[in-house]
């Protein structure tokens, strides 16, 4: 109080001596008024003190927060902090505590912003490799109106660059850490597979869905018209529409990787051998484009089948006839070649059709020899 008479007021000990009664009362009522104000004040902290005291019980109850509490600074938090005392000897924990958060959330800042940048690589390659299918998917010259046109077509809407990818990646990968049980921290078998976060962050890059157009030439009779279809209608398809885009979307992308691979190996990129194709696509122009298209992304097609149907296989210039064996000793299975079939084989078929025949089995017997037919090497004779 002589402190506050001091400083506000100009008394001492020797000077309020001298003070007339008038001024002292002035001065009593001034001090009665601080000091209400300064209880009032007080009151007003006191409340405030116990509103975030019982706010601060309530977050070291909370699920997602047991694993960062320890358990000494829980206990003393239940405790009556309202009493000054008390709350002082926790003030030097708790800004303690502060500086290692602050120092962790540093070191997660610094760890987000490495994922963020691993993530920006990832979905740029993806983005880049899906506009890379289309240019890969051009097919060749020799079909009508289909020539030199793209199978696939992409259109990529919206897609963020530069400093907008990353803000994008960032506020996915915040949305993803968010989502997670508290009991799933730390785990990384949490996460989403990796193509379903890769198909997560490319949707993010490009602003949702709906931003991503696919449409591919859909299969018809004719190649005289150019009917493009949404990827989503594929499922519509008829059975012999279906493989003939399956396979020509496998050209494409084998294509792709063999050009990413810088591959220059002799005799084309690979072989793609199809079960029993004809089961489902036994057209002849559908065989015929799946050939050309194979053919102009250097990919040998091996079709493997048990139909008789000579219209379709009429189309290959090789058929290899095959069985399966039993080793009766060691019971090891074997396939093993029966016949070759080479181009007589069409020439043989175009004949067969102009007599009206669309299937047939073709066998080989051996000839028995008799003394009189000196040549005991003479061919096998075709029955068919």
């Amino acid at each position: 109080m002589d402190a506050l008479l001091l400083e506000q007021h100009g008394l001492c000990a020797v000077t309020a001596q001298s003070l007339q009664p008038h001024d002292a009362e002035q001065i009593k009522d001034a001090l009665v008024r601080e000091v209400t104000q300064a209880d009032r004040a007080l009151e007003r902290a006191r409340t405030a003190l116990r509103k975030d005291v019982q706010k601060a019980e309530r977050l070291t109850q909370q699920p997602e927060y047991v694993q960062i509490v320890d358990g000494r600074l829980r206990e003393r938090l239940q405790q009556d902090l309202t009493t000054p005392t008390r709350l002082a000897t926790l003030l030097e924990d708790i800004e303690e505590r502060e500086r290692q958060v602050v120092a962790l959330l540093a070191e997660f800042a610094e760890d987000q912003a490495r994922v963020v940048d691993a993530c920006t690589s990832t979905v740029e390659a993806v983005l880049d490799s899906v506009e890379e299918v289309a240019r890969h998917s051009r097919l060749p010259r020799n079909l009508g109106s289909w020539s030199s046109q793209r199978f696939l077509s992409l259109e990529l809407r919206q897609r963020a660059t530069g400093d907008e990818l990353v803000r994008r990646l960032s506020a996915e990968v915040d949305r993803l850490i968010t989502s997670l049980p508290a009991s799933a921290a730390g785990r990384a078998s949490a996460l989403p597979e990796a193509i379903d976060l890769a198909k997560r962050l490319v949707l993010a890059a490009l602003g949702g869905r709906g931003n991503i157009v696919a449409k591919i030439i859909k299969p018809t009779q004719s190649l005289d018209t150019v009917e493009r279809e949404s990827v989503t209608e594929i499922q519509k398809f008829s059975g012999g529409e279906l493989l003939t885009v399956s396979v020509l979307l496998y050209c494409t992308l084998a294509r792709m990787r063999a050009v990413q691979r810088d591959r220059r190996i002799p005799g084309g990129v690979g072989t793609l051998v199809l079960d029993n194709p004809f089961g489902k696509a036994n057209y002849g122009p559908f065989v015929d484009l799946q050939r050309r298209v194979a053919a102009a992304h250097g990919i040998q097609l091996v079709y493997t089948t048990g139909s008789n149907d000579l219209p379709a296989l009429g189309r290959f210039p090789l058929i290899i006839r095959m069985r399966n064996g039993v080793d009766v000793r060691t019971k090891r299975r074997y396939v093993q070649v029966l016949e070759r079939y080479c181009d007589a084989v069409a020439a043989g078929v175009a004949r067969a059709q102009d007599d009206g025949i669309t299937s047939a089995h073709l066998l080989r017997r051996a000839v028995l020899h008799t003394e009189a037919e000196p040549d005991a090497q003479a061919p096998a004779q075709d029955a068919v």
